[in-house]
């Protein structure tokens, strides 16, 4: 590693530009055998160029961080809680137990951390806690049943949507009833005339 790159002079050129090298000698001043090339001191340009690395210093470093990130490892999740990436498993493997999703479906921790922060504001919020030096920690019970809670609200405002749409069917169906009776009768009352 302490040793000088290659400089172009101690390049190797392949034979062929070499040979177009000594068919254009006489073509271009200054190349060919007379032409005078000037001095490059190499030793100069060693010394710029390379800089010696001491790479003893650099594996006891990263050693040492490397211990450093063992150390700032979470701490566990306290007993009676369950982190979100976990609750996400269980709910997979619950939803699939129900049939509610297929084998290779899956609720994805995102989703969860998502609920936990956004409906926070909401009116339905997911409980979450934070014990032990851990944030967003779910109980497990609770966690199931905010689960389930929100998929009955997210059936109720579909049926809600479902029968606003045939009242508002119907409406428009009785509106067109009562606009042919009404043209309807202006045709019979000019037939009598």
């Amino acid at each position: 590693m302490g040793q000088p790159q290659d400089t172009p002079a101690d390049l190797e050129f392949p034979d062929e530009n070499v040979e177009v090298a000594e068919e254009n000698d006489g073509d271009i001043p200054g190349t060919g055998e007379d032409a005078e090339l000037d001095e490059v001191d190499v030793a100069d340009a060693e010394e710029d160029e390379a800089e010696e690395v001491d790479t003893s210093e650099a594996k006891p470093k990263g050693a040492k961080k490397a211990t450093k990130k063992a150390a700032k490892a979470r701490p566990p999740v306290p007993d009676g809680y369950i982190a979100p990436v976990a609750f996400a498993k269980k709910l997979t493997t619950k939803l699939i137990e129900q049939g509610r999703l297929e084998a290779d479906e899956e609720i994805p921790p995102q989703m969860i951390y998502s609920y936990i922060k956004n409906s926070a504001a909401g009116q339905h919020p997911l409980p979450s806690y934070s014990e032990g030096g851990r944030e967003n920690l779910l109980k497990e019970d609770e966690a199931f049943a905010w689960w389930d809670a929100k998929e009955e609200r997210a059936k109720a405002r579909q049926v809600a949507k479902k029968a606003k749409a045939a009242k508002k069917a119907a409406g428009a169906a009785v509106e067109e009833t009562e606009e042919t009776e009404s043209e309807g009768g202006d045709v019979e009352a000019t037939d009598v005339e």
